[in-house]
């Protein structure tokens, strides 16, 4: 069983495992427990199988581009054609963006927005769609095919603390690509504030989970409760 990952275009860089090589700091902790009387080298997280375990499982997702993010104002509109004219005139938003539900987003001057367009299949397009509340959708230019009812759970890399990455579950049922297995995946991210991000920096990691594992239950025993209390029951 395996996953695949399917790069479209050569600007967009794939995800990757992390692997923790815990054989040299093994090696400076015999030189600390040998050759020094007081100072030792063995609480390292690297040391820790669970945290070792924890880096090492799903995957990164890395940055396609050396961008710069920041925050912006929106607001989620209804306007006829014939009015957006007059209601960019009257409120000073820069553009309007459609939504695929009808309705239209109201956003300000972004320059990072406009910068950042890269060659896709339709020519070039921005990396970058407004999503509303502040967030855009962040397109990394890879495919992701997962064997039948499994889901891909993405949530944000460590340190990036001025760029809300939103956790999410993605497979290719609930996706624009519903009759496939093989979905584009993406990031819904917010800037805190402006904040620059490098080609290759770590923006989110991903793991993937069977859809039993996404309807398992937990009970909740209470101390004393075994004795012949129920115990609570909650939907994972």
């Amino acid at each position: 069983m395996e996953a695949v990952f399917y790069q479209k275009f050569p600007w967009a860089i794939l995800p990757y495992k992390v692997r923790i090589d815990k054989k040299p700091l093994d090696e400076v902790a015999e030189i600390y427990d040998e050759g020094f009387r007081w100072l030792r080298r063995r609480r390292r997280p690297e040391m820790c199988w669970p945290w070792r375990i924890a880096q090492e499982a799903g995957w990164v997702i890395p940055s396609p581009a050396d961008v710069r993010i920041a925050p912006f104002q929106n607001a989620e509109v209804c306007l006829a054609r014939s009015e957006r004219k007059d209601f960019l005139n009257r409120t000073g938003y820069a553009g309007l963006s459609e939504r695929p539900e009808g309705n239209l987003l109201a956003v300000d001057q972004m320059p990072w927005l406009h910068l950042n367009e890269v060659r896709m299949e339709g020519g070039w397009q921005s990396m970058f769609t407004p999503l509303g509340d502040g967030y855009v959708e962040w397109i990394l230019g890879w495919e992701a095919e997962l064997p039948p009812g499994y889901h891909l759970y993405m949530y944000p890399a460590h340190g990036m603390a001025d760029l809300e990455i939103e956790c999410g579950i993605l497979s290719g049922r609930n996706s624009r690509e519903s009759d496939s297995e093989r979905f584009n995946v993406s990031l819904a991210v917010r800037a805190r504030k402006p904040v620059s991000i490098r080609r290759g920096q770590p923006l989110a990691r991903f793991l993937i989970l069977h859809a039993d594992s996404l309807q398992m239950r937990g009970r909740m025993v209470r101390l004393g409760s075994e004795s012949g209390a129920a115990p609570e029951e909650s939907a994972g």
